[in-house]
């Protein structure tokens, strides 16, 4: 199954699930590629914000949206792009994103409700929604464990 991992980070911890998830997904036989999106310049406080490269969502059978929570909501980048993607055509989408607070109640549900909204609004089918807790000091088994939740879910769909 070819699956395409989205992702935004700035610090680099969403990047690092996602290359992890992307070695699992790929061990087990899958063609998983990472794609950034990528912006020009990431002031989100004043408005400005653009895109510089939007990855395409149209060449894969699953894609997994990844980013980080900024004020307790999905990053205004991630944001942007999903809502400028064009129609996923029932394509299966998996959500996860990376916050600091140790409790996924502290932003990161209401950023996967987001992205689950703008995922849905663009036609695509979502499969699960994971938040990863950085500070949690359970961090290593909660990164794991949503990657082969993600794994066989994906594994369910081949």
């Amino acid at each position: 199954m070819k699956i395409k991992l989205i992702v935004f980070s700035i610090t680099g911890h969403t990047l690092s699930v996602i290359q992890r998830a992307e070695k699992v997904f790929n061990e087990a036989g899958h063609d998983a590629q990472i794609e950034r999106i990528e912006v020009l310049d990431d002031q989100t406080a004043s408005g400005r914000l653009q895109l510089t490269h939007s990855p395409d969502t149209a060449d894969c059978d699953c894609l997994l949206f990844a980013g980080p929570v900024h004020a307790f909501s999905a990053c205004p980048t991630m944001r942007q792009y999903l809502s400028r993607i064009k129609d996923l055509k029932g394509r299966p989408a998996v959500l996860l994103v990376t916050h600091q607070f140790p409790k996924p109640w502290m932003g990161g549900n209401r950023a996967i409700r987001q992205m689950k909204k703008l995922v849905i609004t663009k036609n695509g089918r979502i499969l699960s929604g994971h938040v990863i807790d950085w500070s949690n000091p359970a961090r290593e088994d909660e990164i794991e464990a949503a990657i082969l939740a993600i794994q066989s879910q994906v594994d369910a769909l081949a």
